[in-house]
């Protein structure tokens, strides 16, 4: 049976299409949506958070090889030079990035973009697509911000000072049981050598990275507090300090001094006018003359050359009549003005305004060397001192 034309024209067109249609087929290029392979992470402290791209590399990576034709056999790649070499080019054809990665908040958003390089996947058959992520932000912790109120206060930290000033010493105890808190190095700008009233500044030390694992948010700067020193004994400056108890005190107690000192001077008195000998010393009442006050000067400390802080000097008159006589000599007398001084250091005004002095510590200022003049005992006593101490000299009018 002869075909007509037609039908023999219509079977070729038919064949024609066939042949481009599996040709179209084996040359289509197999398209991989990255979007499914890629999502982000965020963790840490909302305003302090960071975020992570996470990749699954591994299920894109055996996509692609299964897409230029490479096979997997029981878990097993088949080992090809050159299906290795594509997957190396097509591995390098897009690269994956976020806007912004630290310091993120809750309710914010970061984008997940992509660079990808077509023109060599598309001659390997493959074309790579990827629309932009715009992932808002959730699921980090609220943190606590940390402030001078909850860092210094009674449950983390106790600060004392010891000592007396100005020679005081301040004392940090860390005593948190938070577990970042305990572990806050406190610091002071000065340690020792404090006077009452003077400012310190305490810095809490503290790792940022730290704060942020335990939930903790800094803003970047120290944390300090300010701290006057307070509640410790301190030497007195001037004896205005010392109240009029203790200056009654203070005179008894001279007193007693002095005229231990002259007992002891007429110990061995021994006859009178009439007899044959005669050794004799007569004393007047004690006259106080003044008081000179010395105290150490700034910036320096007590040590072998300075060994009292302060001196309280309390100058005395007395006049002696001395009369002898012996079997070979005539009645003789003398008369001589003499001038004591007493002293009593290192007076402190306690932290509960009292006053702290040793009295029994008094004692003459030069027991075996006599002044006959004011100016010979105020001399002494200043002229060794001079360099180290302030002297207020209070005249008793």
């Amino acid at each position: 049976m002869k075909m007509s034309r037609k039908k023999i024209i219509l079977i070729v067109v038919v064949f024609l299409l066939l042949l481009i249609s599996v040709g179209l087929f084996f040359q289509r290029k197999k398209v991989i949506d990255l979007n499914e392979y890629v999502s982000v992470e965020f963790t840490g402290v909302s305003t302090k958070g960071t975020a992570r791209l996470k990749v699954d590399s591994q299920r894109l990576e055996l996509d692609i090889f299964n897409a230029i034709g490479g096979t997997v056999k029981d878990g097993v790649i088949e080992e090809n030079l050159a299906l290795g070499l594509k997957m190396v080019e097509l591995i390098n054809c897009y690269q994956f990035e976020l806007d912004k990665t630290e310091n993120l908040s809750n309710g914010d958003s970061v984008l997940i973009s992509a660079n990808i390089n077509n023109d060599i996947a598309k001659s390997h058959k493959i074309v790579f697509k990827f629309n932009a992520i715009d992932q808002k932000i959730n699921g980090l912790e609220e943190g606590i911000v940390l402030t001078m109120e909850n860092i210094f206060n009674e449950n983390n930290v106790i600060v004392e000072f010891i000592d007396i000033s100005p020679f005081a010493e301040v004392q940090i105890r860390n005593i948190s049981e938070d577990s970042f808190i305990s572990q806050i190095v406190f610091t002071a700008d000065k340690l020792k050598n404090l006077k009452v009233g003077e400012k310190i500044f305490i810095t809490a030390e503290y790792n940022e990275d730290t704060a942020l694992d335990y939930g903790y948010l800094v803003d970047g700067e120290d944390i300090q507090k300010e701290y006057i020193v307070e509640n410790v004994d301190q030497y007195i400056t001037s004896f205005e300090q010392v109240d009029d108890s203790t200056k009654s005190k203070i005179t008894e107690q001279t007193m007693d001094i002095l005229n231990s000192w002259r007992a002891i001077r007429s110990n061995n008195n021994t006859g009178d006018e009439s007899s044959d000998v005669i050794n004799r010393r007569e004393y007047s009442d004690f006259i106080e003359e003044s008081s000179l006050f010395l105290n150490l000067k700034d910036g320096l400390e007590l040590g072998w050359e300075n060994k009292y802080y302060n001196r309280l000097c309390l100058v005395y008159s007395v006049h002696e009549k001395y009369t002898s006589k012996n079997y070979f000599t005539d009645i003789s007398v003398s008369e001589t003005d003499f001038y004591l001084g007493v002293v009593f250091d290192n007076i402190i005004l306690r932290s509960d305004g009292g006053i702290d002095v040793v009295f029994t510590d008094g004692s003459l200022f030069s027991e075996y060397t006599l002044h006959n003049t004011y100016e010979d005992i105020e001399r002494d006593v200043l002229t060794a001192n001079k360099a180290s101490y302030n002297v207020m000299e209070m005249i008793n009018n």
